[in-house]
């Protein structure tokens, strides 16, 4: 035998060579279990291919009745394998060397899904020793519960390249989980590599204050359109969140909720379309051993960082927050409660608010049992920062609370609209060395002399001359008329520009300008084209550009749009609609043409 769970069967039949007129004692039943050590196969065998085992419950059964004696790998063939759900116990012989793998036989977790009919794929109680590799998993949602996973108990359980594909949710309800525990602590959960699609919740994983969870990792992981929150987490001991990116639905989403936990790191990971990025309360650390909210880029219209009640000695430290609140409070960048909480800390952030919430806001009492320092703060609108009081400007807010004497207040220039690396010089070298943040989101060094502000460490680049948009433009013209051209550009870049090369192309023709003009970094210029365009009848593409010879970026040089040059009939004039053509094509709502 290869080992595992066996049905064994003997019967009798014709006897002296006739007929046993009463068969129901002619059989006997049984069943012989030989422990598992080594790779296994399934796959489906009707196509004459050889497998150890034809359905994953069958390898599953073996392990949970014969225990293992050495290393096992369950290897799955490229299929779809469909489930009521499975149910693994503890396994006789599993340790930290006897342990369980789940993979698939190709490597390629798009070869194999496994899917349930019922409340989960996989419930794992009291299993120990246990990895599951390059497999996707998913429900089907026939049930009330809609999980993926479901533990209990368990101690060294490993997810790595796995996808979880969980149901469209639109409620909060934990039933749309993609893993699951709730009540019961498990020890050393690692997640790394995998992405999350749909439910309600990516995680929800919550010890007891009698028994706390314990050591989850989450890395590299990519969480999508979770409706409520991608990780919901409590009562739990060192948990680390890292280098992973959650993409939400700009309406519902939530990052991170930690709440009742000791000592927990968030750090590294991009957060898009959040409605609360990252919320944390009630949890303890040390001054021996800080928690830490470090790294992250994060993009929202609600809440980007929510630092709550009873909690101490945390790190607040390089991150980048742009949101557009819609809330004075709960639509803010960054939100704290200053009361109760020792030790804390809120330095080098970048925190951006576009709409009508503050860049901070302080909900309590005195902020003098926290330090907040070298941050940027900056507000599109009236409100940038309150604590005992509302505060328009940063240079307000110093003068009557003595505070963030070393912050500053600008409109930072990052590479894209949704790319919140910067590129602002302004915050180049001017964030405080003390807290020693070595390395910044994307793994760079960081000076370790003049560090900068926010999750990315950046060298402004010396010539970087950006291409912003036409000026005065109306895209509606009449044919044949003449159009004088403008353009809007910035620089970027870290070195003054004394000459600006600046073209345009239209129909053809491509205009060339120099300009003799004196920019400063991060000077905004207007120009106007010394030649004019001819305004040709119908739709054509204009493109205008500056292309400075030592420019380091090209990315953002150029522009485009189209101009739509219309019939214009000089008055009085009178058509009968039949004996001429009215009628230009490519303009946009067009009424007629002579028929």
């Amino acid at each position: 035998p290869i080992g595992g769970y066996y049905d064994l069967k003997a019967w009798i039949s014709q006897p002296n060579a006739g007929t046993d007129p009463y068969t129901l004692n002619d059989t006997l039943s049984d069943f012989f279990t030989s422990c598992m050590s080594g790779v296994y196969t399934v796959g489906d065998t009707t196509g004459g291919a050889s497998y150890d085992f034809t359905s994953i419950s069958k390898a599953v059964k073996g392990l949970n009745q014969a225990g293992i004696c050495g290393p096992v790998s369950i290897e799955m063939a490229t299929g779809n394998y469909t489930v009521d759900h499975i149910n693994l116990t503890q396994i006789e012989g599993s340790s930290t060397t006897n342990t369980v793998t789940f993979t698939s036989i190709t490597g390629n977790m798009n070869d194999v899904t496994i899917s349930a009919n019922q409340n989960y794929v996989f419930q794992l109680n009291g299993t120990d020793n246990l990895f599951f590799e390059h497999l996707t998993l998913a429900t089907l949602g026939n049930n009330t519960e809609k999980r993926i996973i479901k533990m209990i108990n368990n101690n060294k359980v490993s997810f790595s390249s796995c996808t979880f594909n969980g149901v469209q949710s639109t409620t909060t309800s934990s039933n749309y989980t993609l893993i699951y525990e709730y009540g019961t602590g498990s020890d050393s959960v690692a997640v790394d590599s995998c992405t999350f699609n749909n439910g309600s919740y990516g995680f929800v994983l919550s010890g007891s204050s009698t028994n706390k969870h314990k050591a989850l990792i989450v890395s590299n992981s990519t969480f999508n359109s979770q409706y409520y929150r991608a990780v919901y987490a409590s009562q739990m001991i060192n948990t680390v969140f890292e280098n992973n990116t959650i993409n939400g639905d700009q309406l519902h989403t939530d990052g991170v909720y930690l709440t009742s936990n000791t000592h927990f790191r968030i750090a590294g990971n991009t957060m898009t379309g959040m409605d609360k990025a990252i919320e944390v309360s009630s949890s303890d650390g040390t001054s021996a051993q800080k928690q830490q909210i470090i790294n992250n880029m994060i993009q929202g219209v609600g809440t980007g960082i929510k630092v709550g009640l009873g909690l101490d000695y945390i790190d607040v430290l390089h991150n980048t927050v742009k949101v557009n609140g819609s809330s004075t409070s709960y639509g803010s960048t960054f939100y704290a409660y200053s009361y109760t909480n020792y030790g804390n800390v809120y330095a080098n952030n970048i925190f951006i608010q576009e709409g009508s919430g503050y860049a901070v806001y302080i909900s309590g009492s005195s902020t003098t049992s926290a330090v907040f320092s070298h941050n940027n703060y900056y507000s599109s609108g009236a409100n940038l920062i309150q604590n005992s009081g509302s505060y328009a400007t940063l240079t307000s807010y110093q003068q009557f609370n003595l505070a963030d004497s070393n912050s500053v207040s600008y409109d930072v220039v990052f590479s894209g609209t949704n790319d919140l690396h910067c590129v602002d010089a302004r915050l180049n070298g001017i964030a405080d060395t003390t807290y020693n943040v070595l390395t910044d989101i994307d793994g760079e060094s960081r000076d370790l002399v003049y560090p900068d502000m926010g999750a990315d460490e950046f060298t402004p680049m010396a010539v970087d001359m950006k291409a912003v948009e036409f000026s005065q433009f109306n895209p509606l013209q009449a044919s044949g008329a003449s159009l004088q051209l403008g353009i809007k550009v910035v620089n970027y870049g870290g070195d003054t520009v004394f000459s600006l090369p600046l073209s345009y192309e239209y129909m053809g023709a491509v205009i060339n300008d120099t300009v003799n003009v004196t920019l400063a970094p991060l000077q905004f210029f207007t120009y106007t084209f010394s030649v004019p365009l001819t305004i040709a009848q119908g739709t054509n593409a204009i493109k205008a550009y500056t292309h400075i010879a030592a420019d380091s970026n090209l990315l953002n040089d150029t522009i485009y749009t189209q101009v739509n040059g219309m019939v214009v009939k000089s008055l009085p004039y009178a058509s009968d609609f039949e004996s001429s053509n009215d009628f230009s094509a490519g303009i946009a709502n067009s009424a007629w043409e002579y028929g």
